[in-house]
């Protein structure tokens, strides 16, 4: 594990000036620093936040005086604290101070114990993802980055929207303007680590998602990557969220939870949700909101052996603090109104797997609401609303294309609503924990067994190998994923290439001579 601290930051120095008792000072103090740096490298959606907060808990397993350490940063003129905080919406946030708030710079100057401390820790660390090691094993010496071009993109792209604020990237979904020297900042140290080899890897607790050096890094970066001297290619999911969801469309399903261990959540499709329908009182409308059988074969007309999947594994997918109730959420799925149900699901599953699904939206919303929605970035922000927002924001001014989803796909909003009845998160835990377990536990495990000498990196919803495997791997997404969902779905490849940096680089120039 390596730290890495402001590059104006001596801590030995700063000892010196500042005195105190507290025992192997520097260490402690350069591991909380590198912590309050790196939390937004395994984070990128934390770039322009100021705060950060702090695991006390997972702090002081390593930093068991933490609290002193906080206060004589603080006392130094390192840090800052924001006080203003609320227990469960707000967590005390740490940020440098101004003087600090610089490029980061790699700290090698560990006292041996220490050192093995955070060995220990890095080892802990790597034994949650040891069942992902055929993933992990390929971030290694032979992945390299273009450092003179990467860095000639982070420095004229910096240069470029400081001095021309027109040019800065707009957050839609934070509706507010990405700050230059938080992208400088953050890409810095993405191609430092880079540069350094200093390759990372952990599987989040809540929804299962590997992150990576490659998953938090800018995407345009990407391009500057080689592995083994290859260049490298993606294979996306289109609308993989709402291709996901069709699983939950095509079915009817139960979400149940266990007590034992109590963060799971288990999701029930076919044989075990006939077993349990008989204990549940009956009612005329139960099952009438699963999909009919237009997109089955002939031969499947009576039977739900095509849709009827399970995903029942008792490891994998496993959803954290989820709060639905399971028997009240299964008769609430069952007992949907049944009026076009066939025609808005058949509608949705068209758009989703023929790829038009946001451009289809956006044309809805702009023929019905008046606002251009041409921007896809625009219609994908308004697509998270409606899939993740709370079933109480509809009613809110901001909600009209929500509003205006729900009037043309009426059925397919009940199902979702009732998944968030309890937090609007469950949807999206739900959906990412499927996308994690397909992605990471069937896709990836079934091209190392095949495909053995295949270099593979996965970025959530896609899987980046080398040209040579393009085809293999691709066929192996298509054939897990048409199995799993009961549909096929639309994959686009996006080749990584260092052409597309020179030419977003000609873009910013240009727009700055079209200006003048």
């Amino acid at each position: 594990m390596k730290l890495y601290l402001p590059q104006n930051l001596d801590l030995f120095t700063v000892k010196e000036e500042y005195p105190t008792s507290i025992p192997n000072a520097v260490d402690k103090c350069a591991y909380i620093c590198s912590l309050i740096l790196m939390s937004k490298q395994y984070n990128k959606d934390r770039m322009d936040d100021e705060y950060i907060p702090l695991h006390s808990t997972k702090l002081q397993k390593v930093v068991n005086d933490y609290k002193a350490c906080l206060d004589y940063l603080v006392e130094c003129g390192i840090i800052e604290i924001n006080h203003h905080y609320i227990v469960g919406e707000h967590s005390k946030g740490y940020r440098f101070t101004r003087k600090y708030d610089t490029v980061a710079v790699p700290f090698t100057a560990l006292k041996p114990t220490f050192r093995r401390k955070l060995k220990q820790l890095e080892n802990n660390r790597i034994g949650y993802t040891k069942h992902l090691n055929y993933i992990t094993k390929w971030l290694n010496s032979n992945l390299k980055i273009n450092e003179e071009l990467a860095e000639q993109y982070i420095n004229l792209n910096y240069n470029l929207k400081t001095q021309f604020p027109d040019l800065r990237d707009y957050d839609q979904r934070e509706k507010k303007f990405k700050k230059p020297e938080n992208q400088f900042k953050f890409s810095s140290l993405v191609l430092e680590r880079l540069k350094n080899e200093d390759y990372t890897y952990a599987q989040d607790r809540n929804v299962y998602r590997l992150h990576t050096n490659l998953t938090n890094m800018p995407s345009i970066l990407r391009n500057a990557l080689t592995y083994n001297g290859k260049p490298l290619i993606s294979i996306d999911i289109k609308n993989s969220q709402p291709y996901l969801a069709i699983l939950l469309l095509v079915n009817c399903f139960r979400l149940t939870r266990r007590t034992k261990p109590k963060t799971e959540l288990k999701i029930d499709f076919g044989r075990k949700l006939r077993e349990t329908i008989s204990t549940f009182k009956s009612s005329e409308n139960v099952g009438r909101n699963c999909r009919s059988s237009t997109f089955l074969d002939n031969d499947d007309v009576n039977s739900t052996k095509s849709y009827s999947k399970e995903i029942d594994n008792e490891d994998r997918v496993n959803i954290k603090d989820i709060r639905l109730k399971d028997q009240s959420t299964y008769i609430m799925l069952l007992d949907q109104p049944v009026s076009q149900s066939a025609i808005d699901i058949d509608l949705y599953i068209e758009k989703v797997t023929g790829g038009r699904f946001y451009e289809y939206l956006g044309e809805l919303f702009s023929r019905e609401l008046g606002y251009e929605y041409a921007d896809r970035n625009r219609v994908k922000v308004e697509v998270l609303k409606l899939f993740f927002s709370s079933n109480s924001f509809i009613s809110q001014p901001d909600a009209a294309a929500k509003r205006e989803f729900k009037k043309h796909f009426p059925t397919v909003y009940k199902i979702f609503s009732a998944v968030k009845k309890k937090n609007k998160a469950d949807l999206a835990i739900l959906l990412q924990s499927i996308e994690s377990y397909l992605m990471l536990d069937v896709i990836a495990k079934r091209i190392s067994k095949e495909l053995p000498h295949a270099p593979i990196f996965s970025i959530h919803d896609s899987i980046a190998t080398t040209h040579e495997y393009a085809d293999d791997v691709e066929r192996i997404m298509n054939e897990e994923l048409t199995k799993a969902i009961g549909i096929a779905p639309r994959l686009k490849r996006e080749y990584w290439k260092e052409d597309h940096i020179l030419e977003q680089m000609r873009k910013l120039e240009s727009s700055i001579n079209a200006a003048g």
